[in-house]
Parts: C-alpha cells; structure tokens; sequence
C-alpha cells in the first residue's frame, strides 16, 4: 500500500503550530546566527558601495563576513536539532566539531549553486532543499554520508518541494510588503505625536532606497528563517519516517494514545468496569495544552454576555460607593456635644476635607489660565522692510557662490518672511566655508556631504563641524520640514554662523 504524501500547505500549517510550541530559548537559537550574519553583510555592502577607505580593508571584512557565514548555518544546525528533539526525543544532537567542519565544507557552495540553479529554473526546489536538509538533517558520521542523505531528501517529493518554496516565497513578499509599509507609517505617527523628522516625512520616496530595501529584506529573512528551517526539519522527519517509522514511535508517546492504549485491554474484560473519570482526565488535559488548544470552537456568546455583565456590575458598584460617600459629606447624622456647646469632629474633619477640595480647584484653575495665556501669547514681531532684491530667496536655484557672505548676511536681516530669511543665513554660512576653501560648493552637494568634507578639511578648527551641522538641521527642519521658523530661530542662526567665523 502506498503512504500518502502530506501536502506542502498541511506541512506548512503543522510547521507554524511545532514553531509555536517551541520554547523561547530554542527560537533564540536561529536569531542568535541569523542577526549577526545580516547586520554584517549590510555593514559590508554600505562599506563597500560608499566608504572611502573600502578598499584597504576589503580582505578583512570579507574574512570577518565568512566567519559569520560559518557562525550563522552552525546555530541554524542547532536549532534544527531542538525542533527534532520536540519532534521525537531520541534525536541525537550534532557534535560541535563535527557540525563546523560540515557547514564549512557545504554551505559556501551553495552561495554559487542556489543563483546558478534559478537560473536554470528546473533544479531550484531540489537545490535549495539540499543546503536546508544539510542544517535540517540529524548528523552523521561523516560529510560523504550526510550529504547522500540530504540529496535523498532532497529529490523526494518534488511536488511537495516545489510548492512548498513557492508558498515560503509568497509569504517572505508578503512579510517584506508589511515590514517596509509598517517602518513608513510608524515614522510618520513619530513626526505625528512627537515632531521628530526622518527621510521618510522629508521625502516618501526614500522608501524606495536601496538601503532601506536592504535593510527590510534583512528583517524579512531574520524573521521568516525559523519557519523555513522548521518546514524542512519536518520534511526530513517525515522522509526518513518512510523507513524508520520514527513519527510512529513520536505517536505512541503522545498521552492521549498512550492512554488509549492501555485502557483498551480493560475494555474487553465484562467483569471489569471502565475508570471513566481517568479516561476523561487524560484527554481533557491534552486537548487543552497549546497544541491542541487552537482547533477547540470559541467560547458562546453567552459566556461573554456574562463576563461583560460581571464587569458593568462591578462598575456600577464602585460608582455607588463612590455616590455614597460624597453624599457622607454633605449629610450631618451625629448630635452635637451639648458639654461643650460645639460641632461634633467629624464635622470639622468634613469641612476641612471640603475647604482642601476647593482650594485644589481654585490652584488648577490658575494653573490653567496661565498655561492658556501662555499659548495665546504671540511672538513678537520683528518689523522690518522689505526692500527689491534681484535674487529671489524661494527659488531653488539659487547657489551660494553667486553672492559674498555679506550680502547674503544683508538679505536675510531685511527680509519679513521668517522662512526665507533662514536660507540666507544658511547661504551666508556656506559662502564664508567657500571662501575659506574648507568646502567645495556645488548645487548637486547634499548637507550630509558638506559635513563630510569639513570633517576632513577642517580639522584645525574644532567648532566649525558641529556649528555648521546645527546650521545644517535648522534650515532642513525649517525649508524642507514643517517647523515654523522666527525670530529666535534667526538669533540661533547667526549664533552658529558667529562661531563657524571665529575659528577662521
């Protein structure tokens, strides 16, 4: 008789189930290989696509990427071996040495075998199943040995494989879709509640950087890595099962079969009655573990009725206590002391607490007419005239060279408009840098580029650096952002432009 082969969509469903049941520390073991691994690759192609000393530590950097290559396969490996330890708990685990000698040898091919692979389309499932079977697999004695078992395993099952791959793929597109969209929104809420700025609130289309791109497929693969693994660890258990019957034996040490098991002899004795409360016991306690758990139907409607009934009454509860000794209060039950002719204590403690109340009131609500005038308050208003000018300050074309520091100084001290008068500030501060050859101005120059250049050139003169860079901030946060710009945004300005001169 021939065994049904599970599907990839049911093997996909019990791999995010046996994930879930995993414990913390086992997950922990694919993040602890797989994070170091992505942060270095991404720091080793930004290095290498934009630093200016790439060159003389390329052989280093590639050396160091290499180690955590090895670093990332050997812990995926002992991840792999805690889902076979969930799966059936005689699985052996791999010797370390053993295991770093076998990803050393297999894995680096792979980097040449899985592209060359799709492009040729037809041995991609079976290929890239092989380099997962390798970490999936339980370790054998030599590397001749479990690269024969990964190759079996590999090749069997190939409808299986192949929409397996097809079903992992759609779900890292989708992952990376709601990373990257989820990143952008929450910068956004953070401009939002906070007013901090970032690439994505000066310009949407930095989402489509290609260093964001890489940092989110970097998230996307630290993340969706313990499914796969875990995906083809049972994929090999349930291969080498073919043989060795090993998800039998994984079977009958589940409880409730267990249980069965042993009860079922008992059945067939009439003069015996069946322990029905242990029966129900057992299963009772497996079909409410978490594994189990998720296929039980939800709770009625009635059950929630009643929870939110429970919850409205205890509500209404502490409100009538509350009613009640607010009225206490105001209600006078006790006789005075005739001895003495005056009010009974509890009066005076009443009066008091009242008189506390109300001199409460009366500070909040000073306190709040003061915050509120604050807010009403204006800035005052600096008057000054305008006067013509051939150079238009909102025009984007506009370059630092075509006027001295001066006039640009002179531009902005007349102008009425706040925000214009902050880019001739800014003007004036990269002309009197020109002038001084500490930069090179260019229309194509971004501000992050500016500062890189300082930092080279201007080494002899320490304030220059961080008083151009707040320069720098205030007129991005002002031109391209949405602060409002006055006058102590002017005073700020000429403040750091007052220190970039003295280190002149």
């Amino acid at each position: 008789m021939k065994r049904r082969e599970i599907s990839a969509l049911d093997l996909l469903e019990e791999s995010s189930h046996l994930l879930r049941a995993l414990p913390v520390s086992a997950i922990a073991y694919d993040f602890i290989g797989t994070l170091p691994f992505v942060l270095g690759l991404l720091f080793f192609s930004y290095d290498m696509s934009r630093g200016a000393f790439a060159q003389e530590h390329v052989g280093f950097g590639s050396f160091g990427l290499a180690l955590l290559f090895i670093w990332m396969n050997v812990w995926q490996s002992l991840f792999a071996a805690k889902v076979r330890h969930e799966l059936d708990g005689t699985a052996r685990q791999p010797g370390l040495r053993r295991l770093v000698v076998l990803q050393s040898v297999v894995q680096p091919s792979g980097l040449v075998a899985i592209p060359a692979a799709a492009l040729i389309t037809l041995p991609l499932a079976a290929g890239y199943a092989f380099y997962q079977n390798v970490n999936c697999m339980e370790p054998e004695d030599n590397i001749r040995d479990a690269c024969r078992k990964a190759v079996r395993a590999a090749a069997a099952s190939p409808k299986q494989s192949w929409t397996l791959l097809g079903l992992l793929l759609v779900l890292g597109l989708v992952l990376f879709a709601n990373l990257a969209v989820g990143i952008f929104l929450l910068a956004k809420l953070v401009n939002s509640f906070f007013g901090i700025q970032s690439a994505f609130t000066r310009s949407p289309a930095a989402v489509f950087n290609t260093t964001y791109v890489a940092i989110v497929g970097g998230l996307t693969y630290v993340l969706l890595d313990p499914l796969v693994k875990t995906a083809y660890t049972l994929r090999c258990f349930y291969e080498a099962s073919r043989t060795s019957g090993a998800d039998l034996r994984a079977a009958l040490k589940r409880p409730a079969l267990l249980a069965l098991l042993l009860l079922a002899p008992l059945s067939s004795q009439a003069q015996t009655a069946v322990p029905t409360q242990q029966l129900d016991s057992a299963i009772d306690q497996v079909i409410h573990r978490p594994a189990y758990s998720w296929r039980l139907p939800r709770r009625n409607a009635a059950s929630q009725v009643d929870v939110v009934d429970r919850f409205l009454r205890t509500l209404a509860r502490w409100y009538r206590s509350i009613e009640e000794w607010i009225h206490g209060l105001f209600r006078n039950n006790e006789q005075p002391d005739r001895s003495t002719g005056g009010q009974p204590a509890s009066s005076a403690l009443r009066f008091a607490a009242i008189g506390i109340c109300l001199l409460l009131a009366a500070v909040a609500g000073v306190m709040a007419a003061r915050l509120w005038s604050q807010r009403e308050a204006k800035v005052p208003v600096v008057e000054s005239q305008a006067v013509a000018s051939p150079f238009n300050l909102g025009d984007e074309s506009l370059a630092a060279e075509q006027l001295p520091e001066e006039e640009w100084l002179q531009l902005g001290r007349v102008q009425s408009d706040y925000r214009k008068a902050v880019r001739a500030f800014y003007m004036a501060a990269l002309a009197n840098l020109g002038r001084r050859d500490l930069i090179r101005l260019a229309k194509s120059k971004t501000n992050r580029e500016y500062e890189k250049e300082l930092a080279r050139r201007a080494r002899g003169a320490p304030h220059v650096i961080p008083a151009f860079a707040e320069s720098a901030r205030i007129y991005e946060r002002t031109w391209y952002g949405d602060h409002p710009a006055d006058a102590a945004t002017l005073e700020q300005l000429d403040a750091s432009l007052e220190r970039i001169r003295a280190d002149a």
